[in-house]
């Protein structure tokens, strides 16, 4: 754990993380992913297209890691989106 400052205030954050967002049925469909794998300490971002191909990747810092519940969100909306995008 550690600490970090973010609008004046204090916010306890993990050092090490693995948020791994995807869709039940289609074979476990992803939809997102924060992590450090992959034998780094680097955070990073994966974002995957509707047939779970990698679509996008980047590098993080610390400060740029998103709390939970902001992955959460951000899991809805892209399933949202692809519930249109099939509709």
């Amino acid at each position: 754990m550690d600490v970090r400052v973010v609008d004046e205030r204090l916010e306890v954050v993990s050092t090490y993380y693995r948020y791994h967002a995807w869709r039940p049925g289609r074979q476990g469909e992803p939809l997102i992913r924060y992590d450090q794998g992959h034998g780094d300490l680097q955070p990073h971002y994966h974002r995957f297209d509707n047939h779970g191909e990698l679509l996008r990747y980047d590098e993080l810092t610390f400060e740029e890691m998103p709390r939970l519940d902001a992955v959460i969100r951000e899991a809805v909306d892209l399933a949202r989106e692809r519930d249109l995008e099939s509709s």
